[in-house]
């Protein structure tokens, strides 16, 4: 049996945690027989291939989360698992988009992250306000207290003159 023959019979690949970068490979497209791809939690990059679906038609299971995969998904993946054919893990690919211009859902992503800032921004410009007006409240306290000891000893003192 060669090693052609034995691939081309593989039906389960888990690549998962691999550390591979750069581009789903295209030699996976020929695993026709390929029932379940777990490429999940590496550096993968790009848009996911049309190759998954027109060359693997007995793809029952794709694991493609934690990677950095971009652009739209295919509509064939959709619809298989709309179908209910396919299993499909796209989770923690911030740069993939189920439909519609991209570039307008990244954007829209990024928004839904701000009122978190705003929040974190605004407690801490609020402490910081909070620490500067405590500071000026206790530079005028000790410059009181100050003021009051000179006042008293001036008193004293001219109690002490005048009474000799």
């Amino acid at each position: 049996m060669t090693v052609q023959h034995f691939s081309e019979q593989l039906n389960t690949l888990n690549l998962s945690s691999r550390g591979l970068t750069g581009h789903i490979a295209v030699y996976i497209s020929k695993l026709t027989e390929l029932e379940s791809l777990n490429l999940s939690n590496n550096s993968l990059i790009a848009e996911i291939p049309v190759f998954l679906i027109e060359n693997l038609p007995s793809l029952r299971v794709l694991n493609l989360p934690n990677n950095n995969l971009t652009g739209l998904i295919p509509n064939a993946l959709l619809q298989k698992l709309s179908g209910g054919v396919l299993s499909l893990r796209l989770a923690q690919n911030p740069n993939l988009c189920e439909s519609g211009p991209c570039d307008q859902q990244t954007k829209d992503k990024s928004k839904e992250s701000n009122p978190v800032i705003f929040i974190l921004a605004s407690v801490s410009a609020f402490l910081m306000l909070l620490l500067v007006v405590l500071a000026a409240v206790n530079i005028i306290y000790i410059k009181k207290r100050k003021l009051k000891g000179t006042i008293e000893d001036g008193i004293i003192t001219k109690t002490i003159v005048s009474g000799l």
